[in-house]
């Protein structure tokens, strides 16, 4: 149900398009063409699931596989690079070449900055990579695309080889070239070290109409070369990037077949993206995308149960009514100038009816720990579809008692604890919901655990930790003392963090633990919070950006005794004004 069906894709056939100021190639499909007469030595699609650290190298060159530092994720044909991740390419295929094409669509998700997504070149010495490199950064501090060498090399090396940067966007001449975007954008870097010269072309246009004078040779001038997607050889952050494809061929392919190379795929990674984007079914409002990959998309629907606003994207849903049945609707994105189109199937459910939306209403309801509660709980009053749920206790009612509501949308049920020794006693709750005329019961049973006995003699001391920014930190850690010596710790797990953040910023810092007023429960707090990769606000470093648009979240795991945790819990404490 809800399956998503890519019926129609094609370009007309002997027809030259207009599409984003190119012209397209007369093909009868984008996906069918052959861009252009070589092909690459090193190339990663990303069109499969990762199931190790390693990416196969689906070009001609042997021993070249990636190797991934850290963990990411595949999904639509892409790897998302978050800041805490970087691929390693072999340098093998590349180390004897003068002439080299870099080709990689990829997004900027890091804003502007001085990173790397792709770098070749000598590895740090010191400080910096003295010997010179190739480094693409999609954004550099003045906003502008950045493709640059240096004239740095390995025979005469420099330890500030930022200050020989020659290309658009470099230290140098930082404001030059192109703006920088943050949609998918394909940026092929040529180098010709033959006749000494380098272009770089976004989207299949030279940025800046410049070629530039690089030292003889090419990449041959860097002596041993490293090569990396996400990271350079400098002390900057890591990117962020959502990398589609990373290609690289062993020769200085021309102008014209850059151009060809964009104007063929370009469709291809438009559709992918809106493919991603639509939904398989839907019951509430969506938005669909208007551009993709630089490509302009707009939309059709064959039934009224889904409008689009072309101006805006926002697909407005109306679901049939109860008595009705789904509706089944075509949406018909064409890409372009009527370069290509695509059709998707979107199920649009039909209204339940007040006895359906009354029933879904008490199915969503749990009552978490329900077979250990050691406190007051609450239990929901509004259900989401609208219904008004009442409750009663049913049993155990000199154990629980109905108290007043927290909120209009709960309402507290007050425990009275089994005395210590005591079994544990249960608790009977009946919800009533209802919508409009019906009427729907549903009956909860909960467990309420006796009161904990005496302390016994305090062992040890217990301390929450996290260790700083960069490679295995903003995680936490526990520790206990030996004994009854607070100076004295050892670190548990063997050292390594026991708690990694799923959620929100997918950081952890500054944890907390507190005992509830019984004594036998145990709650952690942690922000939520990643300052390592983390892109500066105003050229401020990473805390600036946090307290500007940081987390609303904190994050919460209890314990009934420090060693058995439960799972994490992403829970918003501010105001969506909060920074």
């Amino acid at each position: 149900m809800g399956k998503l069906i890519r019926k129609a894709t094609g370009l007309t056939v002997g027809v030259a398009t207009l599409l984003a100021g190119l012209v397209l190639p007369m093909t009868a499909s984008a996906e069918s063409a052959s861009p252009i007469d070589v092909s690459p030595i090193i190339h990663y699609s990303f069109d499969n699931a990762l199931t190790s650290k390693t990416i196969a190298n689906e070009g001609s060159a042997a021993n070249s596989d990636a190797t991934l530092s850290g963990d990411a994720t595949v999904a639509n044909g892409q790897i998302n690079l978050t800041g805490s991740q970087t691929i390693s390419v072999p340098t093998t295929a590349i180390a004897g070449k003068k002439d080299v094409t870099v080709s990689i669509w990829l997004k900027n998700n890091y804003g502007n900055g001085n990173t790397a997504a792709a770098y070749i070149g000598a590895a740090k010495t010191g400080n910096y990579p003295a010997n010179g490199y190739w480094l693409l950064n999609p954004a550099n501090p003045s906003g502008y695309a950045k493709s640059v060498m240096t004239n740095a090399t390995a025979a005469d090396p420099n330890n500030s080889p930022w200050g020989t940067e020659v290309g658009p966007g470099s230290t140098n001449a930082a404001i030059t070239g192109t703006k920088a975007t943050s949609d998918l954008a394909l940026y092929t870097t040529v180098i010709n070290g033959t006749n000494s010269t380098m272009s770089f072309y976004l989207n299949g246009k030279q940025v800046g109409d410049a070629t530039y004078a690089i030292p003889a040779g090419g990449l041959t001038n860097y002596g041993d070369l490293v090569a990396y997607i996400g990271k350079s050889s400098y002390a900057d952050p890591n990117s962020k990037l959502d990398v589609d494809d990373y290609a690289v061929y062993d020769t200085a392919i021309s102008a014209a077949d850059v151009t060809k190379l964009y104007d063929v795929q370009v469709l291809d990674k438009a559709e992918a993206a809106v493919k991603a984007a639509v939904p398989a079914s839907a019951t509430e409002d969506f938005t669909l995308p208007t551009s993709a990959a630089g490509v302009s998309v707009a939309w059709k629907s064959d039934n009224a149960a889904i409008a689009v606003d072309n101006a805006t994207g926002k697909a407005t849903v109306t679901r049939p009514a109860a008595t009705a049945a789904d509706a089944e609707v075509t949406l018909t994105a064409t890409f372009g100038n009527n370069a290509k189109t695509a059709a998707y199937t979107v199920l649009v459910p039909k209204q339940l009816s007040d006895a359906e939306q009354a029933k879904a209403d008490l199915d969503a309801i749990t009552i978490e720990d329900s077979d250990d509660i050691r406190s007051n709980f609450s239990v929901p009053t509004k259900g989401d579809n609208g219904s008004t749920i009442s409750w009663g206790v049913t049993g155990g009612k000199d154990i629980a008692t109905l108290g007043e509501g927290v909120s209009d949308k709960s309402r507290t049920v007050t425990v009275k604890r089994p005395a210590a020794g005591s079994d544990a006693a249960t608790v009977t709750l009946k919800a009533t919901a209802k919508y409009d005329t019906a009427t729907e019961t549903k009956t909860f049973t909960v467990t309420i655990q006796p009161m904990p006995a005496a302390e016994e003699k305090d062992e040890a001391y217990v301390w929450a930790f996290f260790t700083g920014e960069g490679v295995g930190g903003e995680k936490i850690s526990l520790a206990a003392s030996k004994g009854n010596d607070a100076l004295d710790w050892n670190t548990l797990n063997n050292g390594t963090p026991i708690f990694t953040s799923e959620f929100g910023e997918k950081g952890l810092r500054d944890p907390f633990i507190m005992k509830s007023k019984d004594g036998d429960k145990f709650y952690m707090l942690a922000t939520d919070l990643k300052i390592d990769g983390r892109a500066p606000l105003n050229g401020l470093n990473g805390f600036a950006g946090a307290q500007a648009n940081g987390s609303k979240y904190i994050e919460i795991w209890k314990s009934d005794d420090l060693v058995n945790w439960s799972k994490q819990s992403h829970v918003k404490v501010s105001s969506d004004y909060a920074g």
